[in-house]
C-alpha cells in the first residue's frame, strides 16, 4: 500500500467548507474578507433548500451552531451521500445532525425538534431516518 493509500485510509473528513455568500458575488468582497469558511460537522445543525435563505434554486444552505448561514452549490441527496452517520434526512427539505445538543427529542413518531424547530419526518425518509437514530440511541 502506498502512503498516498494509507493516508486516504486513515483521513476522515471533519467538516466541509461553506460559502459565506453567493458565488457570482464573492467577487465583490473586499481583499480582506472571507469568502470560505470552514466547519466541522460537529458545528452543523442542518442543511436545507428551504427558500427562506435562498436567492438562487441551485443553491442549498446550512447552519451552524452560532446560527451562521452557509451556503453550498449543490443539491440535498448529492451531500448527504457523503455526510457522517450521525446526518439524517428527514424530508424534502433538510438533512439535520442527530447528535445532542441539536436534537431535542421526538415527537410521535414522525415529528423531531431539532434546534427549537418542529421537523416532520416525511414516509420517503422515515426507514432511512429510523436506521440512523437507532444507530445513535436506544
Amino acid at each position: 500500500m502506498t502512503t498516498l493509500q494509507n493516508f486516504n485510509i486513515a483521513t476522515k473528513k471533519i467538516g466541509l467548507t461553506g460559502l459565506t455568500t453567493y458565488l457570482h458575488k464573492i467577487k465583490d468582497l473586499g481583499l480582506n474578507e472571507i469568502s470560505r469558511k470552514i466547519v466541522k460537522y460537529e458545528d452543523i445543525v442542518w442543511f436545507s433548500n428551504d427558500k427562506k435563505h435562498l436567492e438562487h434554486t441551485n443553491y442549498i444552505w446550512f447552519q451552524d451552531v452560532k446560527g451562521n448561514i452557509y451556503y453550498l452549490k449543490e443539491s440535498l441527496a448529492g451531500l448527504y451521500q457523503r455526510l457522517p452517520q450521525h446526518f439524517a434526512r428527514v424530508n424534502d427539505s433538510y438533512i439535520v445532525n442527530l447528535l445532542q445538543p441539536f436534537l431535542e427529542g421526538r415527537i410521535n413518531g414522525s415529528n423531531i425538534v431539532v434546534n427549537r424547530k418542529k421537523l416532520t419526518i416525511s414516509r420517503t425518509y422515515k426507514e432511512n431516518f429510523e436506521k440512523r437514530f437507532n444507530r445513535l440511541y436506544d
